[in-house]
Order: C-alpha cells, then structure tokens, then sequence
C-alpha cells in the first residue's frame, strides 16, 4: 500500500486521470430571418433577448458574423454541407417543382431542388464517430428522399421541405408540418428531451426554428408589452415580431439551463446564428417586420442587412468571456472548421474557426478587403488590429 495519503490518492484518482476526455456535444441553434439587430447585446431597445445576452456575455460574439446565403436554404445546406451554395448549385430557397421566380429581371441559374445525397453531412460524420443526431424543427433541403433522416440524422421531427408552418403555433401548424404531440414550447420540449436522453453520450442537436419568419404570430400578452412600447422614432417597432423572437430567446435559455441542470455545458460547444437577415421589405401586411440599420436593406439582398447575421458560440474554458471577434465566420466555417475538429486541443478548436474565417483563400489579404463601404457596412466596431488574439485564454489540455 503507498506509504503517503498523497501517494494513496494519486493511485486512487490515476485511472480517471488517464481516461481519454470524453468527445464534446454540439448545438447549433438558427433562428429564421433574424435581423443583426434583434437582440439587447447588439442594441436594440426594443426586443427584449435576456439569454441570447446571457450567451453573449458567456461567451464569444462575433461582430462581422455572416450567413452563407441572404435566403434560407442555400444557408442551411452550408451548414450541413460546409460548401459555398454555389458550389452545391443550391442557390436560391427551394420553391418545390422549380427555383425560377418570373418575376426577377435577371436570368436565373438551374439551381438545385434539394440536398444532393451524395454529400457527406456533418450528421453523417458525426454519427460514424458515435454521436448521437438530431434534427429539431425547419429543414427546406429537399422532400421526401431528402429529409433528415435521409441526411444522416438519426432523429429528425419536423422537417420536410416547408419553408413556413400555417401558424406558429401547435397543434395548429400540423397541417405543413408532420408532427404530432401535445400543445406547448413543442420543438423546445423536444431538443430538451433529446439532450437529457443523451446526457452520457456524445451528441450534435441542431435546432433550427420556424420563427421568426411569417406568418408573424407572437403570444397575445408579448404582443401588448411590444405593442405598448412601440414608437414610430424607433424603426423596429413591430408587436408580432418582437414577440417571437422573445419566445425563441426563451428557447434558447431552455437549452442552456438543461445543459447546466445536467452538468454537461462545460463540455458543450453552443452555435447560434441566423440563416439570413432581417425582413425588411413589406412582406407581412405591406409593413417592413424590422430595421437592420445601419446596415442596409435586409433578407433578399447581398447588401451586409441581408447576410450579416447574430453569431455567438460559447464553450466555457475554450471561447474567451466577454470576448468579440472582428473576425468573419460564415454558415460554411460551422461545418469546415468546428465539428470535423473536436479531436484537435480545445484552444485550437476554438482558433480554428476564428483564424479561417479571417483568412481568404490567397494567404495575404487584398486591400480591398480592408475596405469599409459608406452606405453597406456598419462603420463602427472593434478593428482587426485593436483586438486581442482570439481565444488567447483558452487552454490547449
């Protein structure tokens, strides 16, 4: 027997030191048609996001995140692919039997109507390493034959290729979307029971919600707090909409307090982002739904209100506390740079993402890329040069 308490103890603890570390989870949480402005950390004084904040300052913010696409699906297929959409030929919202708009006063490219199954998905990367997949809410990547579950997912509820629901609300939406349950936070109640069934297991939950996009269906007594503090100075002043994104940002509290509840956070990387800007165009009763200003214009448009999108991720002892980053990922550097690499040390998991998704293709920038435009791109804002290294902080065991 060793002869010290402490030799005693290290032989005691010698095996779980030895143990390999167990695989991290992921959760990618995307919110739809969420403007870069909807939330406290990013100024509004209108929407009210008091955990997307709480994440925010948990974590890293990435001031220059964009989306892949200024449209939903080409975004989303990045994400799960990690290819630009138009090297995927997906480049426009999938319409169903075609991807041509009659109305646009440009020639239109043949685009493709779902994901190609001969690409490889993070679920089905993931899931060859022993984690557990799911899918939670909107998909719009292709119909039967291309759904989720046809992607690599081994659970996947409510997605089809319906890029709406015909309310926000359930049981009413059952119509567009094939899931059955009871009434109430239903994807929400659902992500959660996938995370407490997988506690003791590696997993990858990607929750991409219905709101906010259209039909704008807040609750009643959310709406009448917004309604009340509307201003016709503030240019984001729609009840509805505010609402909605209130409820997605109380989803988002859900997640991260199960993942503290069940004492796995520490070892949880949490994505959230937008598949595309803001709305806003009259798209819902002939009114703009927000403002991305100073950005310019919104969903729809490569001007930076269409793709520059919220981008938080937070892993606590990897992301640095309080930390933003000028730096530029995009829908494609979740896939590319995060998931494929959690076997490299955590630090530089977390500078693989922020180091690429600075970096063009060539191995100096051009000038051009430096370049602020009047008019497109907001003009305030941590520089590349006044900010610290990114997860400078972070350890590397």
């Amino acid at each position: 027997m060793p002869s010290s308490r402490r030799q005693f103890l290290t032989a005691l603890a010698a095996p779980a030191l030895a143990a390999p570390r167990r695989p991290p989870n992921f959760v990618c949480i995307l919110i739809d048609d969420y403007g870069w402005r909807d939330s406290g950390y990013n100024g509004s004084t209108f929407d009210e996001t008091p955990y997307l904040d709480r994440l925010a300052r948990e974590g890293m913010i990435f001031t220059n995140g964009s989306s892949a696409s200024p449209v939903c699906s080409p975004t989303r297929a990045a994400i799960m692919i990690g290819k630009y959409p138009a090297r995927l030929h997906l480049t426009a919202h999938l319409q169903g039997a075609s991807n041509r708009f009659p109305f646009t006063k440009v020639l239109q490219p043949n685009a493709r109507l779902e994901l190609p199954l001969e690409e490889v998905t993070i679920a089905e990367l993931l899931g060859r390493r022993g984690y557990r997949t799911a899918s939670i809410g909107k998909w719009r990547l292709g119909k039967t034959g291309f759904l989720p579950r046809d992607q690599g997912f081994d659970l996947s509820l409510a997605g089809d290729e319906a890029g709406s629901t015909s309310s926000i609300f359930f049981p009413q939406w059952r119509k567009r979307v094939p899931l059955d349950g009871a009434a109430g936070e239903y994807l929400t109640d659902l992500a959660v029971d996938f995370i407490e069934e997988n506690r003791d297991r590696p997993f990858f939950l990607y929750l991409p919600h219905f709101a906010a996009h259209t039909p704008m269906e807040g609750k009643p007594d959310k709406v009448r707090k917004y309604d009340a503090k509307s201003r016709p100075d503030n240019p984001q002043n729609y009840g509805e909409y505010a609402a909605m994104i209130e409820s997605v940002d109380e989803s988002v509290g859900r997640v991260l307090d199960a993942l503290r509840r069940l004492c796995i956070e520490d070892n949880t990387l949490v994505v959230f982002t937008a598949d595309n800007g803001g709305v806003t165009s009259r798209e819902w009763r002939n009114r703009p739904i927000t403002s991305n200003l100073p950005l310019r214009l919104g969903k729809g448009h490569l001007y930076e209100g269409g793709i520059r999108v919220p981008t938080v991720a937070r892993w606590p002892g990897v992301t640095r506390v309080r930390e933003a980053s000028a730096t530029t990922p995009s829908s494609v550097s979740i896939t590319r740079r995060i998931w494929p690499n959690w076997q490299a040390s955590r630090g530089q998991l977390c500078r693989a993402w922020t180091d690429a998704a600075s970096r063009p293709c060539c191995a100096a920038r051009p000038a051009w890329a430096e370049r602020k435009f009047s008019g497109s791109t907001r003009t305030t804002g941590p520089s590349l040069a006044s900010l610290p290294p990114p997860c400078a902080a972070a350890t590397t065991s």
